[in-house]
């Protein structure tokens, strides 16, 4: 809906209090951030994470929030705003204790393309080489195509509780973390980011609150601006270290036909590098013949990956961004060291053993 028709709905607007019609015609804090944005003034962290709290409460209706979503976009966010909504999503989230320095990998979307699903591929390559990680993520918000889609196309239940999942993560080093069921006042949110029909603040924010707060993060995000800006809101979040990449042609993680941007971030510092396929021995392929697709399409290529028999490409991207993943994390000293270990636990079996074990002990946990 075009930004001025879900503005103007505004003053159509009251709330309902105890059966009551209130005069107030909206939330105070929503009306004023709505006005600033509307201007083209950013909102501090402050007032960003002020109008977030009065909008999850639940008592203003989908069309002045999906408004304020709207021309947070047309606008362009900033770190401020994004990380005001992190904070409170974190203030929100049920905790999950995992007693470890994890790392999450997971990208932001909005490349536009129809793909494999190359993170959670990664999740469970680092598994199998003894890095522990908690992968935050959800279903496909248009198409059945996000990561936990896959898991369900894969027959690995998901929805646990938190001890459940901290139970699962020590016997198996790797667990999968629900957005979903873990951000529950993000409910409040759902019609009014339908009725926005197009990608919103959250789509930046929710990558980054994971709930078990990874020490180490991978984060890819398909515009060198984003990236940026997402590099910015880490810093001010409790990582130890994180990469933001962008990969050519605008895509949302390692790129296999193109230049990578690479932000190395740290609390104290942001380094920009950048990588190439050659680098890692890749001749470069176009993304518009790598299969991928829906939730069933991606579970076969994934069980032939870890069979030895997928397509080539595939096996290339899953092992560029899983060097890059270990690489962060510490477990090797380069990425193209990190991408040869990544082939070689392919290679062995190891992942596809991992693989198993994990998914019977999420059915185990199922009982």
């Amino acid at each position: 809906m075009p930004l001025r028709a879900l503005t103007g709905a505004l003053a159509g607007c009251i709330l309902v209090v105890n059966g009551e019609i209130n005069e107030t015609r909206i939330d105070v804090t929503l009306h004023e951030c709505l006005a600033k944005v509307r201007d083209g003034v950013s909102l501090t962290e402050d007032e960003a994470a002020n109008c977030l709290r009065s909008i999850l409460n639940g008592a203003v209706g989908d069309e002045p929030v999906a408004a304020l979503l709207v021309a947070l976009a047309e606008k362009g966010e900033t770190a401020d705003e994004i990380a005001g909504f992190c904070r409170v999503l974190l203030e929100n989230r049920i905790p999950v204790d995992l007693d470890s320095d994890c790392i999450d990998v997971c990208g932001t979307g909005g490349s536009g393309l129809s793909r494999f699903n190359v993170s959670t591929a990664v999740a469970f390559i680092l598994a199998a080489d003894g890095v522990p990680v908690a992968k935050h993520g959800n279903r496909g918000s248009r198409r059945p195509n996000g990561s936990f889609d896959l898991l369900d196309a894969l027959d690995c239940p998901f929805e646990f509780r938190s001890d459940r999942i901290s139970e699962l993560f020590e016997r198996t080093g790797l667990c999968f973390i629900y957005a979903r069921a873990y951000h529950p006042l993000m409910k409040a949110v759902a019609g009014a980011r339908k009725l926005a029909n197009r990608r919103t603040i959250f789509n930046m924010a929710a990558p980054l609150c994971n709930p078990a707060e990874p020490a180490f993060q991978v984060v890819g995000t398909p515009t060198i601006d984003n990236a940026r800006v997402l590099a910015e809101v880490l810093q001010r979040l409790d990582r130890r270290k994180c990469l933001v990449v962008t990969g050519a042609p605008g895509v949302d993680e390692v790129s296999v036909s193109g230049p990578t941007d690479i932000l190395d971030v740290t609390p104290d510092t942001v380094q920009v590098g950048s990588l190439l396929p050659s680098e890692l021995g890749i001749v470069p392929c176009d993304y518009g013949s790598i299969p991928g697709g829906d939730a069933d399409v991606n579970a076969g290529l994934f069980l032939a990956l870890i069979a030895g028999e997928g397509p080539q490409a595939i096996l290339e991207m899953v092992c560029a961004s899983g060097g890059v993943a270990m690489h962060c994390q510490g477990s090797v000293d380069s990425i193209r060291s990190g991408y040869q270990r990544c082939r070689d636990l392919l290679a062995q079996g190891t992942v596809a053993a991992k693989f198993h074990e994990f998914r019977s002990a999420c059915q185990s946990l199922q009982l």
